[in-house]
C-alpha cells in the first residue's frame, strides 16, 4: 500500500494500526498515531494548521500537532470535519489509509472507546472530500469488523470497492521472483527459485520478503529464514483463532484431513 500511496497525487494520512497491538488498544495510542502522522515530514500540521487549530483539543505548535485524547478532548469527527473543509478549499481529496485495519475492532465499545466503523460511516455521509483505504492481512476479521454485509452495521449499503490479492500460480510466482532478482542484479540458482515457489505457495508477501532477504544473506539462507518467520506467524494466528471458540480445533483438524463438506464437519465432536 505504501508504494501506491507514494504515487498518489492527493493528500494522505497513513496509520499503521498494528502499533495498537504493541502499545495498547486505547484512545490515547490512536490519537498519538494521528498526532505523529500530522506532525511528520510532509504532514498536514503546517498545511492545514489554520483549520486544525479551530478543533477543540487540537494544539498546533511550531513543530507539530498534539491532540487531546481525554474524555472531554478532541472528537475525531470534528477533526475529520476540519480536514474535509481544508481539502475542499484546496480542491483535493484527503485519503485516510489504515494498514492492519482489522485491529481497530478492539477499540469499539466501553467508556472513552472509539467505534471506527461509525466514524467511517459519518465521513461517508457528511464529508465529501475524505476517502478511506483499509488493508488487512486477516481478511475475514476485517470484513467482519466493517460489517459491509450486515444490515445492523453502520456501513451496510454504503458503496465500496474491494481489491483481493490472490495467490500467484506457479508460473507467475517464478516470473515474479526472476524479474525481481534481475532488477537487483542477482542471479540465484534456478532450482532454488523453483523450491521457493513450491514452498511459499504463491503468497506475494512471502515471495517479496524472500527476494529482498536473499540479496543480504543468500537465497538458500533467505528461504529458510522466511519459512521460519511464516511458521511463527501461522502459529500465532492459530493460537488466536483457537482462543475464540472450542469449535475451531476439531473443525480445523477435520479440514486438514480433507473433510470439507458440512455433512462431514458437523459430525466432528466438540471438546
Amino acid at each position: 500500500m505504501k508504494t501506491a500511496l507514494g504515487e498518489c497525487t492527493q493528500s494522505v494520512v497513513y496509520l499503521d494500526a498494528r502499533r495498537l497491538e504493541e502499545e495498547g488498544y486505547t484512545r490515547q495510542v490512536l490519537y498519538e498515531l494521528f498526532s505523529e502522522e500530522f506532525s511528520g515530514a510532509g504532514g498536514l500540521w503546517f498545511k492545514a494548521k489554520d483549520y486544525l487549530k479551530r478543533v477543540k483539543g487540537v494544539h498546533v505548535g511550531p513543530v507539530g500537532v498534539d491532540i487531546d485524547w481525554g474524555e472531554g478532548g478532541t472528537r475525531l469527527s470534528s477533526l475529520f470535519r476540519a480536514l474535509d473543509e481544508w481539502a475542499s478549499d484546496q480542491g483535493k481529496i484527503l485519503v485516510v489509509a489504515v494498514d492492519g485495519a482489522q485491529v481497530l475492532r478492539r477499540l469499539a465499545g466501553g467508556k472513552s472507546r472509539i467505534n471506527f466503523v461509525q466514524l467511517i460511516a459519518y465521513s461517508y455521509d457528511n464529508l465529501e472530500n475524505i476517502r478511506f483505504i483499509l488493508t488487512g492481512s486477516e481478511a475475514g476479521l476485517l470484513h467482519e469488523f466493517l460489517g459491509l454485509e450486515d444490515p445492523e452495521s453502520a456501513l451496510y449499503a454504503r458503496g465500496y470497492n474491494t481489491i483481493t490479492l490472490e495467490r500467484f500460480n506457479r508460473e507467475t510466482s517464478l516470473g515474479f521472483l526472476e524479474a525481481g532478482f534481475r532488477e537487483l542484479g542477482v542471479k540465484p540458482p534456478k532450482g532454488l527459485l523453483s523450491s521457493a515457489v513450491d514452498r511459499l505457495d504463491g503468497l506475494v508477501g512471502w515471495l517479496t520478503l524472500f527476494k529482498y532477504t536473499a540479496t543480504e544473506r543468500g537465497a538458500e539462507a533467505a528461504l529458510e529464514e522466511v519459512l521460519r518467520k511464516a511458521k511463527g506467524i501461522v502459529k500465532k494466528e492459530m493460537v488466536t483463532v483457537l482462543r475464540r471458540s472450542n469449535h475451531y480445533r476439531p473443525i480445523l483438524k477435520a479440514l486438514s484431513q480433507g473433510k470439507n463438506g458440512w455433512s462431514q464437519l458437523k459430525k466432528e465432536p466438540i471438546n
